[in-house]
């Protein structure tokens, strides 16, 4: 799956915003998706490995209870701007 700069970068701004909404660390979200924490701080940043760019939204879309197209979309960077 090909996943465009743009995409990436709003992906990295909602899995921010979830991690900070839920009080998470970055080890403690690390810990959760089965990744080291210094990716999930390159994914924050929008610096996605290519083999995590489907696993980690899927596993957050899993554990938060979201759909994954969610973490594409603006739709959680709109709650975001409303804060």
């Amino acid at each position: 799956m090909y996943v465009s700069e743009k995409e990436k970068k709003t992906v990295a701004k909602n899995i921010l915003w979830l991690r900070k909404q839920h009080g998470l660390s970055q080890k403690e979200m690390a810990k959760m998706l089965s990744i080291a924490p210094s990716s999930l701080s390159k994914i924050e940043k929008g610096e996605f490995p290519p083999r995590l760019c489907v696993l980690v939204p899927f596993r957050i879309s899993c554990r938060f209870g979201i759909p994954t197209q969610a973490l594409f979309s603006t739709v959680i960077e709109e709650a975001i701007k409303k804060q």
